[in-house]
Parts: structure tokens; C-alpha cells; sequence
């Protein structure tokens, strides 16, 4: 018996380490990707897009999600190839992102244990 697309959909979504829920667009190459997982996007975020989704024809076409390292789709409807390759290099464009401010923010946290080390220790303020 074949899977649901409920029952992928949150298969995806306990396995996967990122996941996000994918937008189209009416327009050829008008996506986004609204963070599900490891963090949520925010209720501001939503709420600021849901003016574009009747001007845009915005619909969620599903899931993509990082499982074990390699991308893992669900889609609730067929999509076109060529739109599945521009969503998975988005995907991997995102996910870079993802690592590339993940480290930015371990090196200003290192940098800032690094000096915290050479200083004094706190100063009090009386």
C-alpha cells in the first residue's frame, strides 16, 4: 500500500535534520521556502507574505527536507523536472546559507570566549 501524502509528509518531518515548506509561485522561478524545521519560521513572516499569495498564486506544493545528508522531497502534486532541479539547487542554496551563518555565529561566539579568556574577568559596576 502506498504512503499518503499526510503520512510522507510527516514521515520527512521527523526524520529530517532541516526542513522547509515550499511555496510556488504563478510565475516560473517565484519560490520560497518558509523554515519549518530546526527553526519555524515566524508568525510575522507568514503574516507578512499573505498578501502576496493571491497576487503571486501562491500555493505549498510540499516539503523539502535534509535526511541523513541528502535531499528528500514530498510533494502533494507532480511537478514538472525542470521545476524539481530549480528547487533542489535553491535548496542546496539554502542550506548553504543555513551553514554559513551558523559558523558566522560560532566564530563571533569563539571570538568572544577568546577574549573574555585574556581579560580580567568581569568588571562589577557599583
Amino acid at each position: 500500500m502506498t504512503a499518503t501524502y499526510e503520512e510522507r509528509r510527516e514521515n520527512l518531518a521527523t526524520k529530517a535534520s532541516i526542513l522547509v515548506q515550499v511555496l510556488l509561485g504563478n510565475t516560473p522561478g517565484d519560490v520560497e521556502f518558509m523554515a519549518a524545521y530546526p527553526e519555524r519560521a515566524s508568525l510575522e513572516t507568514w503574516e507578512a507574505l499573505k498578501p502576496e499569495w493571491g497576487k503571486r498564486g501562491l500555493r505549498s506544493v510540499g516539503f523539502i527536507g535534509l535526511v541523513d545528508m541528502q535531499p528528500t522531497v514530498v510533494f502533494s502534486e507532480p511537478l514538472e523536472p525542470k521545476q524539481v532541479s530549480a528547487l533542489a539547487v535553491a535548496f542546496g542554496v539554502y542550506v548553504g546559507t543555513l551553514v554559513t551563518n551558523a559558523h558566522k555565529r560560532h566564530t563571533e561566539v569563539s571570538e568572544l570566549e577568546r577574549i573574555y579568556e585574556y581579560s580580567d574577568g568581569p568588571k562589577y559596576i557599583s
